[in-house]
């Protein structure tokens, strides 16, 4: 359990960690669910589960695109996708998404 101000606290590590992710690696997390993310013993809150990052296909000032993975239709559990929970709707009706 957690107070307020922890919860704000790791809330922004996260966010964060997802603006070095887009803005600096010119990454996406690809399947960012709370199980991607732990805590750590001194309070840190910490990203996971980089198995299905997309790198972005165009980068300029005003855009950025990334094409996302195929799905695995041969993998009946979550395994090998990512979980459909947590998606965004352009992953399963485009496969890419422009920021």
């Amino acid at each position: 359990e957690f107070y307020l101000v922890e919860l704000q606290y790791g809330l922004l590590q996260v966010i964060q960690a997802l603006e070095f992710l887009h803005l600096g690696a010119r990454l996406l997390h690809g399947n960012l669910t709370p199980g991607s993310v732990v805590v750590n013993r001194g309070g840190a809150w910490k990203l996971m589960g980089f198995n299905f990052c997309c790198f972005s296909q165009y980068v300029s000032e005003s855009h950025t695109s990334f094409k996302f993975r195929e799905w695995d239709t041969k993998t009946k559990s979550t395994v090998g996708n990512p979980s459909l929970d947590y998606l965004a709707p352009e992953y399963v009706m485009s496969k890419t998404c422009n920021e």
